[in-house]
């Protein structure tokens, strides 16, 4: 069963129709009907319309439909590191220190990831995807240069220090990359690849606790 199938008898068993989950979404007719699964980011998305998904199940289809546990916060060193830093503002300082201790630990199935970071998230470019307040979790691309899966939401980091969280698509000229935020109030921009000093991908957004 793929997630699109998942979404579907979660509607069933909750008596709501297409009609209603599209205009809930936002997402566009027919979106349901189109084969394969759906991207991590859209899952949450829905999830976060949808509040008793649970969105593990959603992606994974392992463990129950309905929320059950939320991700839990730990001294334990189980699942993914958490610095209570701001992307967009000191978050390269304290993940390039090798010394520097996370606040705490999330525990969050099926993003306990191996290299990836949670941290916060500042700024409106990405809402209703990632609001501002909002926690990600991040692992670097070493390889961007050589390949990157467009159309995914990621954290910018240019040579000059400026950081953004953007959906990345391709450019007008196999050198520049789109940047193109969610909320409609912003502008897409075009940035060349040589002044990208490193990529994050964006994994998972959650509401801060």
């Amino acid at each position: 069963m793929t997630s699109r199938e998942r979404v579907v008898k979660y509607l069933d068993s909750k008596g709501i129709s297409r009609y209603r989950f599209y205009k809930t979404t936002g997402l566009s007719n027919g979106f349901l009907d189109k084969k394969g699964n759906i991207r991590a980011d859209l899952c949450e998305k829905i999830c976060s319309h949808f509040e008793d998904l649970d969105l593990n199940w959603l992606i994974t289809g392992k463990g129950e439909m309905l929320k059950g546990e939320m991700p839990v916060k730990n001294f334990k060193k189980l699942g993914s590191p958490y610095y209570n830093v701001d992307f967009m503002a000191n978050f390269e300082l304290v993940y390039n220190n090798q010394t520097a201790n996370p606040d705490y630990y999330i525990d969050f199935e099926p993003f306990n990831i191996p290299g990836a970071v949670w941290c916060n998230v500042s700024g409106k470019s990405m809402e209703p995807e990632i609001s501002n307040g909002d926690m990600v979790l991040i692992k670097e691309v070493p390889s961007w240069q050589d390949y990157l899966d467009f159309d995914d939401i990621y954290g910018i980091v240019t040579c000059n220090g400026f950081r953004t969280i953007k959906r990345v698509k391709k450019g007008s000229s196999k050198d520049t990359f789109t940047l193109v935020p969610a909320n409609p109030d912003y502008e897409s921009q075009e940035i060349k690849k040589e002044m990208i000093a490193h990529i994050f991908k964006v994994l998972c957004a959650v509401k801060k606790f």
